[in-house]
């Protein structure tokens, strides 16, 4: 047996043999839905934001004891109604591609991120291309602050309250350096902080209630600041394996310059699966 033979051996060995506690999973979760804007245009010129829809799933490909390794999806779709006509045009595209490395405690979650988005102006010319954000993020919070957990706090409860509260924070660190789209090209963001408040009311007959309150800070490379303060209320229909439901959400703050919705209302309906 050669050696190239006996190392192929060992690796397959390897894999034959690993304990109990490693497994491969191939498990989706995630969500979809789409959100209209209701109120609050006349803080923006009169210019109606429209729609967006959005998609976002996480694949958990390996498990080791409670170590997850996955790859994270997403999509937003931006939409713009005119003020004149009924014909809707496309305005942005992000997309976020991500691969997860995500520790599991009985209550609390850690986890790390390298988080790769692109914005892309489709109702406009930009010269200068997309803009491609790559940052390093390290989260930790309790299991109810993340959408993947969210169906797990009001599957098998009914008709009681659950008065209890769940939070995350998330430190990010954008990558610089020669403009790249794995590195950073025409954005100068140099760190962000985001944050959530979930509070969690109950469940009666199949709907299951919740309110959130998120913030989200970033820091340029400038060292000023932008802000985003968003308050969210949930209505969802408990399924076998999905909630649909609706959700209303007020921005009530945000100068983020690549994604502004500013004292915007909105009602949106959204499927977790």
């Amino acid at each position: 047996m050669s050696g190239m033979q006996i190392r192929q051996f060992v690796v397959l060995w390897g894999i034959l043999t690993l304990p109990l506690s490693a497994q491969f999973l191939m498990e989706t979760h995630g969500y979809m839905g789409i959100v209209g804007h209701l109120h609050g245009f006349d803080k923006t010129n009169s210019e109606n934001p429209g729609y967006r829809a959005e998609f976002l799933t996480q694949t958990d490909f390996f498990r080791f004891k409670s170590l997850y390794c996955g790859l994270l999806i997403g999509n937003r779709t931006i939409m713009i109604s005119p003020n004149v006509g009924s014909e809707f045009r496309l305005d942005r595209i992000k997309y976020v591609l991500s691969p997860v490395l995500r520790y599991e405690f009985s209550d609390w979650i850690l986890q790390t991120t390298f988080d790769h988005e692109a914005f892309h102006q489709i109702s406009a010319v930009n010269e200068q291309g997309p803009i491609w954000l790559n940052a390093v993020q390290v989260s930790a919070g309790t299991k109810g602050s993340y959408y993947f957990y969210i169906r797990n706090e009001y599957q098998n409860i009914s008709n009681r309250f659950l008065n209890k509260v769940d939070t995350y924070l998330t430190l990010g660190y954008f990558l610089r350096g020669k403009e790249s789209m794995w590195i950073a090209k025409n954005h100068t963001y140099a760190a962000l902080v985001s944050s959530r408040v979930r509070y969690h009311i109950g469940a009666f007959h199949r709907w299951a209630y919740w309110i959130s309150v998120e913030y989200d800070l970033w820091q340029l490379q400038s060292h000023q600041y932008e802000d985003r303060i968003t308050l969210k209320y949930n209505m969802f229909r408990k399924g076998l394996g999905k909630f649909v439901g609706f959700y209303y959400t007020y921005v009530v703050r945000d100068n983020y310059s690549l994604d502004n919705e500013g004292q915007l209302g909105a009602l949106g309906v959204q499927i977790f699966f």
